[in-house]
Order: structure tokens, then C-alpha cells, then sequence
């Protein structure tokens, strides 16, 4: 393997390992999807669920 190859390898991993570790510690959920189960859970409840809008007024009542 000449010296050339081996330094443009070495710059690739590094540029490789480099990006992945910040965009590890730039995304707070990394690593943390919700599983199928808890999909389902979440979008159960939001069939069930009315939704139902306050006012702007009540809460101005309710936080004023």
C-alpha cells in the first residue's frame, strides 16, 4: 500500500469517526426511538383522546 493511500484512509476515518461522534453528542435522543409498542400506545390515546382547545381568555383568567 503506498504512503498516499494509506494517509487519504486514515483522513477518511478520521473524518468518519469525527462526524459520528458529534452528531452523537449534538442529538439529545440519539439512540432513543420509540419502539413499535410505544408507537402504538401513543397514537391509541390520540384516537381516544378529544382534543378539546381553551380559550385564550380562560387562560389569561387562569394564569393572570
Amino acid at each position: 500500500m503506498s504512503k498516499a493511500l494509506e494517509k487519504k484512509i486514515i483522513a477518511t476515518v478520521r473524518k468518519a469517526v469525527a462526524e459520528s461522534v458529534h452528531d452523537a453528542l449534538t442529538d439529545p435522543d440519539y439512540g432513543l426511538e420509540l419502539t413499535p409498542a410505544v408507537r402504538s400506545k401513543l397514537t391509541n390515546y390520540r384516537r381516544k383522546k378529544k382534543h378539546q382547545l381553551t380559550p385564550l381568555s380562560e387562560v389569561r383568567r387562569r394564569f393572570s
